[in-house]
């Protein structure tokens, strides 16, 4: 819900994670992939959609960075829930959720991504990729 923009300049959405920038975290071998890599969870992870429905994402495409400090360690990755709200606009809380650029950029929703990512930190779940 923060940025609009990810690192790699297109719009960020479920689908698509964060991983350690490069020139931060130069030790984790997961910060050298290229925008675009494809990684799959072995379980689906629950989220909901912009009209409340629960869809199961296994697999995620990078588009962005985090974790700047590098305190998650390596292969550790940010998995992004959506942007959706359920406050009116007029909310001076609208659009804010804790631990991102507030206030960020959000659509209007039935669930509120940032409940659900809230509510998911922190878990590991086991993925493959390159």
């Amino acid at each position: 819900m923060g940025n609009r923009a990810s690192e790699a300049g297109v719009e960020i959405r479920q689908g698509h994670f964060a991983n350690h920038h490069f020139q931060m975290c130069p030790n984790d071998p997961a910060s050298q992939w290229p925008y675009g890599t494809r990684i799959d969870t072995d379980t689906g992870i629950a989220q909901h959609s912009q009209s409340g429905a629960i869809v199961y994402y296994t697999t995620f495409y990078l588009y962005d960075t985090g974790d700047y400090s590098c305190s998650q360690g390596g292969y550790w990755v940010d998995i992004y829930f959506g942007r959706w709200e359920t406050k009116p606009v007029s909310d001076p809380t609208y659009c804010y959720c804790s631990g991102v650029v507030s206030p960020g950029f959000c659509y209007s929703g039935i669930v509120s991504s940032c409940a659900d990512a809230e509510s998911f930190f922190p878990r590991y779940y086991w993925y493959t990729g390159p």
